[in-house]
């Protein structure tokens, strides 16, 4: 693939501005300049520390997807996610910056949902009167399975009325 930009050194930094990578092709170098271009629109100081640490942040993504970016040969390996499919787990996947996986993600709204006290009974299923207001309430079309039980309880209440009407006047 060629030289790849370690981000992580003062010669790195250098590297990068020059654009002088041995081994590189001219769309990476390319490449480089522009995620540079956006790193100097962003009006980041890289001489500050702080704000290096930033457009590392900001421009490590693209500098991945041109393949010019490597880990420091001394970086650990990272450990697995002991709390994984936990509010804990879903917090370390936010703070390295990924989308959560399906467990953690599930693990966090059970959370929030017993904590802000949303414990409400799931909706009823397509095909029942409940399910046939939920879409009047939502300004919506019924579906087909929900407008026909919807037909078949206004059937079975005018008929119960009318039996009671009966009844009524028998009693009178």
């Amino acid at each position: 693939m060629g030289a790849r930009i370690v981000l992580d050194d003062e010669a790195a930094v250098t590297q990068a501005e020059t654009l002088e990578v041995p081994g590189t092709t001219p769309g990476q170098r390319r490449g480089a300049g522009r995620v540079l271009c956006a790193i100097a629109a962003r009006g980041f100081d890289l001489t500050d520390d702080t704000q290096r640490a930033a457009a590392v942040r900001f421009a490590r993504p693209a500098l991945q997807a041109l393949g010019l970016l490597a880990e420091p040969e001394d970086t650990p390996a990272a450990e697995p996610d002991s709390d994984h499919g936990s509010v804990a787990g879903y917090s370390a996947h936010r703070r390295r910056g990924e989308q959560a996986c399906e467990e953690c993600l599930v693990a966090n709204r059970a959370y929030h949902r017993a904590r802000n006290g949303n414990n409400a009974p799931p909706l009823a299923p397509c095909g029942t009167e409940t399910a046939y207001k939920r879409h009047r309430d939502h300004r919506e079309t019924a579906c087909e399975p929900c407008r026909l039980a919807h037909n078949k309880y206004t059937r079975e209440k005018k008929a119960a009325q009318r039996a009671a009407r009966r009844a009524e006047a028998v009693a009178a």
